[in-house]
């Protein structure tokens, strides 16, 4: 074996070995940015399951280099396709969070005035409390009079409890849902 480097490492120092050992991962990972944006760490963990940490590295900072890896993109994305499905703020922070999004990328991204999310939430309740309101209707109409109205609030007040339930769980402030639900 005489004078060649038998170390991995030592074999990427030389450029034709380090190309033949790079194109398999820049091909995998082009063929995972292919099918949608990712974040930077999050194309890491799928990569390195495979792939050489060292290799991983080259490639993704070439990839962002060439500006076909961006989390400042991924998090435009991700924050648009959120909001677009109704989740709120704490939600849409924690994912991105979650997939290594910076906190001064999530901060930009998430600095939507007040105004916004509280439309977002009071279409939410809109949305959850009318369809229950027609769904009752039928059901109204056989009972006492007096008691059609105690259940009627009752409904009223468990479909109310249930949609601030939901926004919580999707991420709205307690002070947005308060004002969503006056």
């Amino acid at each position: 074996m005489g004078g060649e480097p038998t170390s991995p490492t030592a074999r990427h120092n030389d450029p034709s070995d380090r190309d033949t050992a790079v194109k398999p991962v820049r091909n995998a990972a082009l063929r995972c940015l292919a099918r949608r944006e990712y974040a930077t760490q999050e194309l890491r963990q799928k990569l390195i399951r495979k792939y050489s940490p060292d290799l991983v590295a080259d490639v993704l900072g070439e990839l962002i280099e060439q500006a076909l890896l961006s989390d400042q993109r991924y998090a435009e994305m991700l924050v648009c396709s959120r909001i677009n499905r109704g989740y709120g703020p704490r939600y849409i922070a924690s994912e991105l969070k979650q997939k290594g999004i910076s906190a001064e990328l999530i901060d930009e991204h998430l600095d939507i005035s007040a105004e916004v999310w509280l439309e977002q939430a009071q279409q939410l309740v809109a949305k959850r409390l009318n369809g229950r309101a027609r769904e009752n209707e039928p059901e109204m109409a056989q009972a006492s009079e007096h008691k059609q109205e105690e259940q009627a609030r009752q409904r009223e007040t468990a479909a109310r409890e249930r949609v601030a339930r939901l926004l919580s769980r999707r991420g709205f402030p307690s002070d947005v849902i308060y004002k969503a639900m006056a």
